[in-house]
């Protein structure tokens, strides 16, 4: 007696069965992996989260500062990048005129003594 053959399954093409029926199958049909870093980079340093209120003409001042700055160094500048830099040169200009433990009556008197009354300073464009 002659066996019958297994029913053949319709939706497969021929060239899917020959593959599967020679067991190599699994081998040339692998899942591409998907890269695990595609997108932004992770940031190199924790971050903190805060929130500030500014009044319109102190947000337009940072604004423009920021585009200011941006434009000299040549890359985009975050706001917090842009307050650590003022907070870092502020700390170094303090230091430098021994002010470190000066108390000022108000904001003002503060701007002069690490400004200066009229100091000006002239820098020379390339």
């Amino acid at each position: 007696m002659i066996p019958k053959s297994l029913p053949v399954e319709k939706e497969k093409y021929s060239w899917l069965r020959l593959l599967q029926a020679s067991g190599k199958s699994d081998r040339g049909l692998v899942e591409p992996k998907l890269k695990s870093n595609m997108g932004r980079p992770r940031k190199s340093f924790p971050v903190v989260h805060t929130s500030v209120d500014l009044t319109a003409a102190d947000k337009e001042s940072i604004e423009l500062f920021q585009q200011k700055l941006c434009k000299i160094i040549g890359r985009n500048l975050s706001k917090g990048e842009l307050f650590g830099l003022a907070a870092n040169i502020i700390n170094a200009r303090l230091d430098f005129l021994k002010l470190s433990d000066a108390e000022f009556k108000d904001i003002i008197e503060f701007a002069n003594a690490i400004i200066g009354d009229n100091e000006t300073v002239v820098i020379s464009e390339k």
